[in-house]
């Protein structure tokens, strides 16, 4: 699957929420049984509501545009690596959707 690149994420910042795109002001806790079910039911409600090959994204560390928008840092040791999402994908799911998880860090 490609990568979202720096000018396509740009880009949906500037969208508004829709049935591809869900904003989230913080990254669910993988520590917790609520935080993993939370993630599985997510990337869920996409797969489950879109046509194959159409991608949906969920932004996380960023505000809804439409209630003021602004990018909340979410600091490094909270972040999930891209393991962590596809083992909770693998063991809330069956079968787990087809993902991709990519950090993106800026200083401003």
């Amino acid at each position: 699957m490609p990568e979202t690149t720096l000018q396509q994420l740009e880009a949906l910042l500037l969208r508004a929420e829709g049935p591809t795109l869900d904003f989230k002001q913080s990254a669910p806790s993988l520590g917790s049984k609520e935080g993993k079910a939370q993630l599985a039911k997510d990337v869920l409600a996409f797969a489950n509501s879109i046509d194959v090959g159409e991608r949906a994204h969920i932004l996380y560390g960023v505000s809804d545009p439409r209630r003021g928008g602004a990018i909340n840092a979410i600091p490094t040791e909270e972040w999930p690596t891209p393991e962590q999402v596809t083992q909770v994908l693998a063991d809330y799911t069956v079968p787990p959707p087809q993902t991709s998880f990519r950090v993106l860090s800026t200083s401003s």
